[in-house]
C-alpha cells in the first residue's frame, strides 16, 4: 500500500511540474505578446499618426498616376486587404487546437491588417464620389502604413514565425500578403 501511495504522489508531482512549466511558458508568451504590441505602437502607429514617414518617392509616384491608374490601384488594394483579413480569419477559426504562439501571431496579423484598413477606410467614399484628390491622399497613407507594417514584420515577426516549428506554413503568408501586391511601391 505504501508503494502505491509513493507512485501516486510521484505521478501527481510530475503532473504539477508539467502544469507549472506550461503556465510559465504561456506567461512568457503573454509577456512577449505585450512587448510586440508595445513595439507596434512605438514603431508603426505613432510614426504613422504623427506623419513621420518620409515618403517623397512614394508621393511622387502616387501624384504621377493617372485618374484611371489611381482608381485601379485603390480598388486592388481594398480587395487585397479584405482578402488578407478573410484568409487570416479563416486560418484562425479553423485551428483544431488553441495555442498561445498561434494566437499571438494571429492577433498581431489582424492588428496589422486593421492598421492598413484604417488607411483604406475612406477609399470607397472617394471612389463613389469620384474624389481623386482624396483617393491620392488615402493611397499615399496606405502605402506609408504598409511600409511601416512590413518593416515591423521583418524586424519582429519573421524570425519568430520561422522559429516556431508547430506553426502552420499558412501563417507565413502574413508577410506575403503585405509584400506581394499587384503594384510594387
Amino acid at each position: 500500500m505504501f508503494l502505491m501511495r509513493k507512485k501516486t504522489v510521484k505521478v501527481r508531482r510530475d503532473y504539477i511540474t508539467k502544469l507549472e512549466n506550461r503556465i510559465a511558458e504561456e506567461n512568457d508568451q503573454r509577456v512577449f505578446y505585450c512587448e510586440l504590441i508595445q513595439k507596434f505602437r512605438e514603431e508603426v502607429q505613432k510614426p504613422y499618426l504623427k506623419g513621420q514617414v518620409h515618403s517623397k518617392d512614394i508621393e511622387g509616384e502616387v501624384n504621377s498616376l493617372s485618374d484611371e491608374e489611381l482608381l485601379t490601384r485603390a480598388v486592388v488594394h481594398l480587395k487585397e486587404n479584405f482578402e488578407g483579413q478573410r484568409h487570416k480569419y479563416f486560418d484562425t477559426i479553423q485551428d483544431d487546437y488553441f495555442s498561445v504562439p498561434d494566437s499571438i501571431i494571429d492577433s498581431i496579423s489582424l492588428i496589422c491588417f486593421a492598421f492598413c484598413a484604417d488607411a483604406l477606410h475612406n477609399m470607397p467614399h472617394h471612389i463613389l464620389e469620384k474624389n481623386n484628390e482624396g483617393l491620392r491622399f488615402d493611397l499615399l497613407q496606405y502605402y506609408q502604413a504598409r511600409y511601416l507594417v512590413l518593416q515591423y514584420i521583418e524586424k519582429y515577426l519573421k524570425e519568430y514565425m520561422e522559429g516556431t516549428p508547430d506553426y502552420k506554413i499558412a501563417t507565413h503568408t502574413l508577410i506575403e500578403n503585405f509584400r506581394m501586391s499587384e503594384f510594387k511601391i
